[in-house]
């Protein structure tokens, strides 16, 4: 089961009658399942409470993770690169932190911004699973853009933490952002939803006429999801056109 929770942090100025509010950020988290032995997919949907992205260690992620002295034996962490077609990898050491698999060098050396929201990454649990949770300041931007490189795939989500309707032109209008649509399942751009508990994928393909379809079935994504993906669920994007940036728009 994935919840969101939120809490308001106010930055107030207390003046000789009144109180200004002077800024305002929405500090959120989300709990959703880790499946034990095997691959986890999650997504970016929060920042650094202050500013900036996704830090794994800012204490951001926590939950039932597995650290060890040996980068082979920990929790990991896979960081897709779609531009190369291959990961960069993290490891959970004894001291809690997230290290570079081959340099050894502490996360934010190589993500020193953080963690853009929109991305997403694959966790491989070494232990028993159990619960991992994801906090930090939620994006209040009107919009938010993630590039999608063509002919290629690439790990997305919804960068904000909302339940993800992909047939919402509201929240995202594919099409319009420049996906590729087409007539034959085959041919067209495809999202791929991981399932951990059973290892296999649920495809969807976007119809020539903008919605997106089960690849399979041919159902709309909705009559699958009627409310969305939940929060806290990444994919894969197909992309069998050029490359793109997807726009995502705050609906809350």
């Amino acid at each position: 089961m994935k919840k969101l929770m939120t809490a308001l942090a106010a930055c107030v100025f207390a003046g000789a009658v009144f109180a200004q509010v002077e800024s305002l950020n929405i500090v959120g988290y989300t709990t959703t399942g880790l499946a034990g032995g095997t691959f986890n997919q999650y997504p970016v949907q929060f920042g650094t409470v202050g500013g900036g992205g996704f830090n794994l260690n800012g204490g951001a992620l926590q939950g039932d993770l597995f650290a060890a002295e040996g980068s082979g034996d920990a929790d990991q962490i896979l960081i897709w690169e779609p531009a190369t077609s291959s990961y960069g990898v993290y490891y959970l050491y004894s001291d809690g932190l997230w290290y570079n698999f081959l340099t050894d060098v502490l996360f934010e050396v190589d993500y020193p911004a953080g963690l853009p929201a929109g991305t997403a990454f694959w966790y491989v649990s070494q232990a028993a699973g159990g619960q991992a949770v994801f906090s930090g300041e939620v994006p209040l931007t009107a919009t938010l853009t993630k590039s999608v490189t063509g002919g290629t795939f690439n790990m997305l989500c919804q960068p904000y933490p909302v339940a993800a309707k992909l047939n919402d032109s509201t929240q995202c209008d594919w099409v319009a952002c420049g996906a590729f649509a087409a007539e034959g399942s085959g041919n067209a751009d495809q999202i791929l939803i991981w399932e951990p508990a059973t290892s296999s994928y649920g495809v969807y393909y976007l119809y020539s006429d903008g919605l997106w379809y089960n690849f399979v079935t041919d159902a709309a994504f909705e009559v699958d999801y009627p409310d969305g993906l939940p929060v806290g669920t990444a994919f894969w994007y197909s992309s069998k056109g050029a490359s793109f940036t997807a726009t995502f728009n705050k609906t809350f």
